[in-house]
């Protein structure tokens, strides 16, 4: 008898200490070279230090997190970086599809500095005068 209530109170103690944890998985692909994965591609649980890279094939999981709403910060280098909202439910795995845009320049709105001294460009003035 005494064993049968240590095994009850082992198995109930152990229950109360068990988390429900879910996964999430994804891919993440080029939107402008027709959905070609990108190798490497960050993923980070905003607000936490989980981070993870997608794989070859531009795949990613990220494995036990408790239950609940997340974004999901998705970046690569010369990439639009997106925020994806994800729900974890119990004993679930969540998929995310991602599709990045790749940064646009607009290369008219460059500014230059002129950086040379005032020395400097009296002298380069005064070479390009002629001499009489």
């Amino acid at each position: 008898m005494k064993n049968i209530l240590f095994i009850g109170l082992f198995l109930f103690s152990t229950g109360l200490f068990s988390q429900n944890l879910g996964v999430v998985r994804g891919n993440v692909s080029d939107k402008t070279m027709n959905n070609e994965p990108l190798l490497l591609a960050n993923v980070q649980i905003k607000g936490q230090e989980t981070v993870t890279q997608t794989n070859f094939n531009g795949n990613f999981e990220i494995s036990n997190l408790t239950i609940g709403n997340y974004t999901l910060i998705i970046s690569y280098l010369g990439y639009e970086t997106t925020e994806v909202p994800v729900t974890i439910n119990e004993n679930e795995v969540s998929y995310i599809d991602a599709n990045l845009n790749t940064l646009q320049f607009d290369l008219e709105e460059v500014v230059g500095i002129d950086t040379a001294s005032s020395e400097e460009k009296n002298r380069s003035s005064s070479e390009k005068s002629p001499r009489k």
